[in-house]
């Protein structure tokens, strides 16, 4: 058994921000959400799951206008659509750790899974129920319930 792998492998909150490009300063998540991520932070969740701007606006079912809109005058992103950068984030983190590495992430983060109804996870990360699925898929692989 690997004993340097955490027995709890889902993110902290600071590895999700610090993934997210948000250092220094108020470190509680919920406190960042309210505010509104730092619009670089939508590129970086992008970059991080393999996703274009406009694979990751229709994925999480965010507004194109008022997305492309803040990132070009750097405004704070709406609350609503920084917590679904946090969830593309943290399923991206579990999912590299999990499946040993960001290019093996990306590809099952693209790709349909039986265990999740032939849906993209991606997909399925616009919500709080679907990104609980994605979640727990994860897991089931990481204690071996997936071959």
């Amino acid at each position: 058994m690997d004993t340097k792998r955490s027995l709890n492998p889902r993110p902290d909150e600071r590895t999700v921000l610090d993934a997210l490009g948000v250092r220094g300063g108020r470190g509680d998540l919920i406190a960042v959400l309210r505010e509104g991520l730092p619009s670089s932070a939508f590129q970086r969740a992008a970059d991080r799951a393999g996703l274009t701007r406009e694979e990751l606006i229709r994925a999480l079912r965010v507004g194109r206008a008022s997305i492309f809109r803040r990132l070009a005058s750097k405004q704070h992103l709406a609350p609503d659509d920084s917590q679904k950068l946090v969830r593309l984030t943290r399923a991206s983190l579990l999912a590299e750790h999990v499946l040993g590495g960001p290019v093996q992430a990306r590809a099952w983060l693209r790709e349909p899974v039986p265990a999740l109804g032939g849906e993209r996870p991606v997909d399925l990360l616009d919500t709080d129920e679907g990104a609980r699925a994605v979640e727990e898929a994860l897991l089931r692989i990481e204690y071996g319930f997936f071959a």
